[in-house]
């Protein structure tokens, strides 16, 4: 019965984040948005609405002893696209899954969606604490996704404009954070009431990140082939790694690290999330099979309504 209860109550916050992505789905559908508006929006996540997140969850949770105790947050975040890496090609053998995919399929198993779905899970139920660790884990994905990563992705190219790409936003905010939240001087009022309103505002600001960000994860989802894509059994492959196989690998190597609960239970959330919504966007500008992994962000993405509630279940329980 205690199990059963945890799983509903899972379950009723992350079908709060999957109605959010619905609601994009039909705002694209019905033409309530172009694909201009969409990017315009996607801009405005990363660029404004997501580092104002980053930075204030810094500033008021953030300090230089919460960030040594959980710097193995970073080498995690890594390791997590290294395992799907790892598991990835092992399944692309046994499956024998085409070369002419093998880079989409690749990716896909090694770039999960680590930023922006797991965020209003963790922020629900770790709040901004859990934030500044999120972003700490983050930090060790975006290293390997936009090096490594795209060095797969590029037949084994690795050029400046993709190393260019690690520094953005997002990054600088969580950098940036990280610096000032180690320091603590004494201020005139005026500088102090400043402070205040400025904390203000990035609260409004980034507290426009979830529905931001979800309602774009339904832009992404509205133009999938629905019928077609559980028909293919490299999709099918690509739901069983990425849903099952590389989150259980990965919670047994995260269940015998030495570090904070919490933080194993914010890199565990990261672990259990469906491929990338991004992944389309970098395949597309790489070159891969774009239509094999728009079905696979798809249909991970819907079966994750499953899979994350009966993983938080055991993470939380």
């Amino acid at each position: 019965m205690h199990y059963l209860q945890t799983f509903w109550s899972v379950w009723i916050e992350i079908i709060y984040v999957f109605l959010l992505i619905l609601v994009g789905v039909f705002a694209k559908k019905i033409n309530i948005i172009s694909n201009e508006g969409s990017k315009s929006l996607s801009s405005i996540l990363m660029n404004i609405a997501w580092p104002a997140l980053l930075f204030s969850a810094m500033l008021k949770e953030c300090n230089w002893s919460l960030i040594k105790e959980n710097l193995v947050l970073i080498v995690i975040g890594a390791l997590i696209v290294v395992i799907g890496y790892i598991i990835g090609i092992i399944g692309a053998r046994i499956g024998s899954v085409p070369k002419p995919r093998k880079s989409a399929f690749l990716y896909a198993c090694m770039i999960n969606n680590y930023s922006f779905l797991p965020l209003p899970i963790v922020l629900i139920l770790f709040g901004e604490k859990g934030i500044v660790l999120l972003a700490l884990c983050n930090l060790g994905t975006i290293l390997v996704q936009w090096t490594f990563g795209i060095y797969i992705v590029a037949a084994h190219r690795l050029g400046i404009s993709s190393l260019k790409k690690i520094v953005n936003m997002p990054l600088i905010a969580i950098v940036s954070g990280m610096i000032l939240s180690g320091f603590h001087v004494q201020c005139p009022k005026l500088v102090l009431d400043l402070g205040v309103v400025l904390m203000r505002l990035l609260n409004a600001l980034g507290g426009t990140t979830v529905p931001i960000a979800m309602l774009i994860a339904g832009f992404a989802l509205a133009d999938i082939n629905y019928l077609k894509v559980f028909k293919d059994k490299d999709v099918i492959l690509i739901n069983v790694l990425r849903l099952v196989v590389i989150p259980i690998c990965t919670l047994i190597l995260i269940s015998f690290l030495s570090m904070p609960i919490i933080s194993k239970k914010i890199a565990s959330v990261v672990a259990i999330m469906p491929v990338a919504i991004a992944a389309s966007v970098v395949i597309k500008q790489y070159g891969g099979d774009e239509e094999f992994t728009a079905s696979a962000i798809y249909t991970t993405t819907v079966l994750s309504i499953i899979t994350i509630p009966a993983f938080l279940t055991i993470i939380l329980g």
